[in-house]
């Protein structure tokens, strides 16, 4: 896994957005008061807080901004990720899910493919898809699938969710992580088409939700429509 962050780090730019992606600032929601002009963006599954710190060191990064330019009024800047990181990744495969042999497990909005790659590394999983509509994350993807030899169990689909429902009924374990929330604006989260595939999953009791609260990382899995969490010891 350490490897493959490292070849990441030397593709993926920093802030773990890709060109062709419009950030929409969600309007409400625990992330509603993230401000885009003191927002930064860092991809957690590549950078965690002790890398933040050496780049900060470094002069690449820095976690305040300066309210009165010129001034000592300083305040620190807001830092999000919109992946999860490795300890989060360990923690779902090793804690959260059940053993996934002869299982398929399907990641929505999969990204730079954290969960992917550790459903291959951290459990039985026969198939292991990421769903991702974003052309320049599949091409990355797609890269650390071939150079790690994960082909046999790992395919990259480049498509919107919403085309894939014959996917998503034929797996066992669907994993959504801040799928929407800043890539779509409110109406387009709530199409017809999103909120029926959702709910298909959760009737059929294969959906997992990766959420930060307070810092404290943990999982919320929806089964028989009720929400047990999970921390990490």
């Amino acid at each position: 896994m350490e490897c493959i962050q490292e070849d990441l780090r030397t593709t993926a730019p920093k802030n773990g957005l890709s060109p062709e992606e419009n950030i929409v600032i969600p309007k409400t929601g625990q992330n509603k008061d993230c401000d885009p002009r003191t927002t930064i963006h860092v991809d957690s599954f590549l950078y965690d807080d002790d890398l933040i710190d050496s780049l900060c060191d470094e002069g690449h990064m820095t976690r305040n901004y300066c309210i009165d330019c010129g001034s000592r009024n300083i305040s620190p800047l807001t830092f999000i990720s919109h992946s999860a990181s490795r300890e989060q990744v360990e923690f779902v495969f090793q804690w959260a899910l059940p053993d996934l042999t002869g299982k398929t497990l399907v990641d929505i909005g999969s990204r730079l493919g954290p969960f992917l790659y550790g459903a291959f590394l951290y459990s039985s999983a026969t198939g292991i898809y990421g769903i991702e509509m974003n052309s320049h994350f599949c091409q990355l993807q797609q890269k650390v699938v071939e150079k790690y030899s994960m082909s046999e169990r790992v395919q990259i689909i480049c498509d919107d969710m919403c085309n894939q429902s014959k996917v998503l009924q034929q797996a066992d374990v669907v994993i959504l992580h801040n799928v929407f929330e800043f890539f779509l604006p409110p109406d387009a989260q709530s199409r017809t088409e999103s909120i029926s595939l959702l709910n298909m999953m959760i009737q059929e009791q294969k959906f997992l939700k990766v959420v930060d609260c307070h810092e404290h990382r943990h999982v919320e899995v929806l089964h028989h429509f009720h929400c047990h969490q999970k921390q990490t010891p």
